[in-house]
């Protein structure tokens, strides 16, 4: 296990907590469009493409 791995496993996981599933029930309730797409569109497009997450993510050349 190298040095990016031993530190990815250290992050806890965490449930979400109330606040957040209500959150996430305001937004598929409204179906919020302010980013110019909807969610219920997002979710159509992910299971058409079979896309789950993408992460981008910047590291110090020290650890490529």
């Amino acid at each position: 296990m190298n040095d990016i791995e031993k530190r990815l496993a250290a992050i806890p996981e965490v449930e979400p907590d109330e606040d957040d599933i209500e959150a996430i029930k305001r937004i598929k309730m409204s179906d919020d469009k302010s980013y110019g797409i909807s969610l219920s569109e997002i979710e159509r497009l992910r299971d058409e493409r079979g896309y789950s997450v993408k992460i981008s993510l910047r590291v110090p050349k020290s650890l490529h």
